[in-house]
């Protein structure tokens, strides 16, 4: 998932800085990815 997240989806660094947004971020991500496994 995080191979793909950052070599498909050219995702290799977090935009946001402290935890609780990179944790944000990382969520809004998986749920991204859930998504589109879920159209496929």
């Amino acid at each position: 998932v995080f191979g793909n997240l950052k070599f498909n989806k050219g995702r290799g660094r977090f935009m946001l800085r402290g935890k609780e947004k990179v944790a944000i971020e990382t969520g809004l991500l998986v749920i991204a990815h859930n998504l589109a496994k879920m159209v496929r």
